[in-house]
């Protein structure tokens, strides 16, 4: 018997099998980033990992395209253009857009004076309804309307949308003596909180553009000026009040808040390196203490530090390790908001052991501590804080599961899981916050970046060898930076829109951020601290005796090595006499602007001869193998914090991009309900803040002629143009060779055990750059 014959599909199984393909083709795409195009920037991508939960966390997302600021397709649709821009259709359908263009255009003029004149009569007859929008859109004006909470983002999605269309990788090879800007008194913009820092204005930049390119004609030496602190930005953020953290939308507890994010952010969020197998786990928050945010944090619990810190005495016996955030617990919050703090023990080999969290508590009343302990953990049972005379002063409770534990929120019936994964949500986010709010913008922006660019725009004339040697380390700094003071450090915008801290909260935070600052050495407050405090290395090694035997710093201690290196090697070749150097008035003038403007250092060297030599010395009375070291580690230290610093206080892509595993702010409720993340205008600015803080800055490691910074350093002689060569040729040497080692510690993860079995990003040469960007 034949086979039965087919008849031929109808036009209407066509039609519709042609409408499934067109969805099929218009449906968001996975986040699938090409071998090539991720080892050409920053070398192979990720590996695969298995899809998350709420158990473990969800799985990183990276950006498409991947790397923004790279591929012209990703431009072209991020600005909306037609397809045909980004399927290499354009030389085809040109013509016919052309001829399309010339029927179309006298029409759309004729139509455009027809639409304006019925547009003017509309207003004049629907100028109540208007007044209605505008009150809805700034109801500070006209009070009664709730606010649009997604305003201030969406300008801020607009503002980083241009800047990914728009910017090029700079050409630091292309950068000549003639761009660069004479010694001035810069004009620059106090910030709003009383910490008395002052802030170049982005007309004062050098070399740096908007979009990446070389400034032509660099800023003129017009009178300063200080600005005011009022233009549009600021009119924008006064205009539109934040709304109450608990009115915002939620996620659902299935919904995957990473792919939320991404989904707006995709083509401007920049792509990271981190593999997060897990996030949520015990074992990954090792890894957050000892590998990820908190790893130059930690530091060993001392007899002195039991001795003398409280949280330190509510912790176990078995308590070797430590990362502090508790410091944060006493700024006030919005109403709703729950409060920063919790202190991160671990034993000596790095597995959790319990956090203590300081609560809020007025000045008049003692001091509240809660101190939680896994469910399954054998402490619970046993532990008893051994009780001395500063814990009699405080009132504490034990958190968790099994006998002796007790809720400190005065309710028995909490999940003991629950609440111990709440303890970890909270200190994840606050050490987030923490570490963005004083490490990255307070110590690495506003403090030493700000300062050391400011001083030597000031102080140092381009005839000084210094002032070309220093320009690839302070590319873009002013610009970027008086960004931040606008649109972070700026009342109502959206640092604080995004952080949970009142305005006194605020205010706190910034007079004491000094304090907060993770210094290495002790004691503060003397000559001797100055030093050690521009020595890197000796931190580095200070903090290995002590116990603190982690990856991060051998790591970093081989970085600042090379660092060191090649600083010494480029002083010894423009002052063979280091008495031209020390008696340089130009360089003693950079030198105590630089001492003097940082908080943390202030008076510990000064021009004239002081009275108290214990605390504190004069330029004069340094030795002159005191100047020169003083020099030499403090210009290191610059370069390692602006370089491998930054990467590692500001490389934060994995915990912005998913609320459950760090958030800035989320509510007081979630503690007993709800998921555990902020809310989703809070997720969404989180997630835009970190895009804000990645524009791509010229790479450490140069890969071509065109990026070769070290070509604008001033070469007096063919001499010394010869040995400039040769030390920055070692030094690239000497970054490969250290690169390379660096990836072979992260390619051999899964032959390592807890808690090494885990990944390090932070001194990577291959990854750094040469200067902070945002």
């Amino acid at each position: 018997m034949p086979p039965p014959s087919i008849p031929p599909p109808t036009s209407s199984y066509l039609k519709i099998k042609k409408e499934e393909s067109a969805k099929a083709a218009a449906a968001p795409r996975p986040h699938v980033v090409s071998a090539a195009a991720a080892a050409d920037v920053q070398g192979p991508p990720p590996r695969s990992r298995a899809a998350g939960d709420e158990v473990t966390g969800w799985p990183v997302v990276q950006p498409d395209p991947y790397p923004p600021y790279v591929m012209l397709s990703g431009r072209m649709r991020t600005i909306l253009c037609p397809d045909a821009f980004a399927c290499g259709k354009l030389c085809t359908r040109l013509p016919l857009y052309l001829c399309l263009g010339l029927l179309i255009g006298p029409l759309v003029l004729l139509l455009g004076i027809g639409i304006t004149a019925l547009l003017f009569l509309a207003l004049t007859l629907l100028w109540y309804p208007l007044g209605v929008v505008l009150s809805w859109l700034f109801p500070r004006c006209w009070p009664g309307f709730s606010p649009p909470t997604t305003l201030v983002w969406k300008a801020a999605r607009i503002f980083q949308t241009f800047r990914c269309a728009s910017w090029q990788l700079p050409r630091s090879g292309e950068w000549s003596e003639a761009n660069l800007a004479e010694k001035s008194e810069l004009s620059t913009g106090l910030l709003h909180y009383a910490i008395n820092i002052r802030v170049p204005l982005a007309s004062e930049e050098e070399l740096a553009t908007f979009t990446g390119g070389i400034r032509e004609v660099p800023p003129s030496n017009e009178e300063p000026a200080v600005d005011t602190g009022f233009g549009p930005t600021n009119l924008l953020f006064s205009l539109s009040p934040d709304a109450k953290i608990d009115d915002l939308e939620t996620f659902a507890p299935d919904e995957d808040p990473v792919v939320y994010v991404m989904d707006s952010l995709t083509y401007i969020y920049p792509s990271t390196p981190m593999e997060w197998p897990e996030k949520l786990t015990d074992q990954a928050l090792s890894w957050f203490c000892v590998y990820g945010i908190g790893a130059h944090r930690l530091e060993a619990v001392t007899h002195s530090m039991r001795a003398s810190y409280l949280p330190a005495q509510l912790a176990p016996p078995s308590a070797t390790f430590v990362v502090k955030t508790n410091m944060l617990a006493g700024l006030s919050v919005k109403a709703g908001c729950d409060s920063y703090g919790g202190d991160c023990f671990l034993d000596a080999g790095f597995s959790v052991v319990c956090i203590v969290r300081q609560l809020p508590a007025p000045s008049y009343e003692s001091e509240k501590f809660e101190t939680f302990f896994p469910p399954d953990s054998p402490l619970l049972a046993s532990f008893s804080p051994h009780e001395t005379a500063g814990l009699r002063r405080v009132s504490h409770s034990i958190v968790g599961g099994g006998a002796g534990s007790s809720s400190s929120a005065g309710g028995g019936g909490r999940d003991a899981q629950r609440e111990w994964d709440y303890a970890k949500f909270v200190f994840r986010s606050t050490l987030f916050g923490l570490v963005t709010f004083v490490d990255h913008l307070y110590g690495l922006h506003l403090q030493t970046s700000n300062i050391f660019t400011t001083s030597m725009r000031e102080r140092l004339p381009k005839s000084n060898p210094l002032r070309s040697f220093l320009v690839p380390f302070t590319y873009g700094t002013i610009s970027i930076n008086d960004a931040a003071r606008v649109t972070l450090v700026t009342p109502n915008s959206w640092l604080p829109r995004a952080f949970p801290f009142d305005d006194a909260g605020l205010q706190l935070g910034w007079a004491n951020a000094y304090r907060f600052l993770p210094y290495q050495v002790a004691p503060p407050g003397t000559k001797d601290f100055l030093f050690k405090l521009f020595d890197r290395g000796a931190g580095c090694r200070a903090k290995m005796e002590a116990g603190v035997q982690t990856e991060y710093w051998r790591q970093a201690l081989e970085y600042w090595t090379i660092v060191l290196d090649m600083v010494q090697r480029i002083i010894r070749t423009y002052w063979p006499n280091p008495r031209e150097l020390v008696d340089d008035p130009d360089v003693r003038d950079f030198m105590l602007q630089n001492i003097n403007d940082i908080q943390a250092t202030s008076g510990f060297v000064t021009g004239s001869r002081m009275a108290d030599t214990e605390h504190g010395a004069s330029w004069d009375e340094l030795t002159e193998e005191e100047k020169v070291l003083l020099v030499t580690l403090s210009i290191s230290c610059f370069i390692y914090l602006v370089t491998a610093g930054h990467e590692q206080v500001g490389r934060v892509q994995a915990y912005a991009q998913d609320p459950t595993f760090a958030s800035f702010s989320w509510s007081a409720k979630v503690r007993d309900e709800g998921v555990m993340a902020a809310p989703k205008p809070i997720a969404l600015g989180q997630g835009l803040i970190m895009s804000l803080t990645s524009t791509p800055m010229p790479r450490l490691l140069v890969t071509a002629p065109e990026f070769d910074w070290s070509r604008i350093w001033l070469r007096r002689t063919p001499a010394e143009g010869a040995a400039l060569d040769d030390i920055f040729a070692r030094f690239q040497q000497d970054l490969t060779a250290f690169s390379l080692k660096c990836r072979q510690y992260n390619d051999t993860i899964g032959e390592r055990s807890f808690p090494d079995n885990f990944g390090l990003w932070s001194f990577d040469p291959a990854l750094l750059e040469t200067s902070v960007s945002i």
